[in-house]
This record gives structure tokens, sequence and C-alpha cells, in this order.
């Protein structure tokens, strides 16, 4: 599968990468909202891991944009301020699943290697 990491700290954008091709996947990093529609522009994505909060965007201003790009991507909302309405706010825009940080990494990878399994079906 091809993931791409949106993911403004750069250890947890690694540690996402380094999961995510110990898993057999294509890993892609973009830090910001910008660069993280440029990559989907560019290159098919099957799953997306997207930190909410970024330095030049937020999560619901880029969900309708992204789906717009790639309306069957799968995406993994992650985020390190929740509440209950930003939870709503985030699962109207069809998100495969919502996390709050610190992300497990067991969960992170159960999700993901449902995602592939379901892909190779």
């Amino acid at each position: 599968m091809n993931v791409l990491i949106v993911e403004d700290e750069a250890g947890s954008a690694e540690l996402l990468e380094v999961l995510m091709r110990s898993c057999g996947h294509t890993a892609v990093r973009a830090d910001t909202g910008k660069s993280a529609l440029t990559a989907l522009r560019e290159t098919p994505f099957h799953l997306m891991l997207l930190d909410i909060f970024l330095p030049d965007a937020a999560g619901w201003e880029l969900l309708p944009l992204i789906r717009n790009l790639q309306p069957d991507i799968r995406i993994i909302a992650m985020t390190g301020r929740n509440s209950r309405e930003l939870e709503r706010k985030i699962r109207s825009y069809g998100v495969l699943a919502y996390m709050s940080k610190p992300i497990e990494i067991r969960d992170i990878r159960a999700i993901v290697h449902h995602i592939s399994q379901k892909q190779s079906s």
C-alpha cells in the first residue's frame, strides 16, 4: 500500500514511516497541509495518517480537499488535542479512524494490517 503520513512532529513522522515500511508499505511524509495536497496531486495513496493540527491548516479544512483529490483514500485522523466536538466534526468527513495521541503502535499496526488485508482481497 502507498501511505501518506501527514505529521509536523518530525519524531512522530519518522516513527510512523518506519512502522509503515516495516509492515511492507511505501511511505511518503508531508509536514504541512500544502505539501500533503501536493503529494496527493502527484501520487495515488491507499491510506493517509493525518495529524489534525498542522502549522498551515486544520484537518477539517483539508478533509474536503483531500476527498476531492482522492475520494477513496482511507484516512486515519490523529490529534493531541482531543474533544468530543472535534471528534464529531472530523468523523463527519468519513475518516476510517480517529485516534488520540500518543498513538499506540499496536493499535495503528492492527488498523493498517486490516486495511491492507482488505486491499489485497
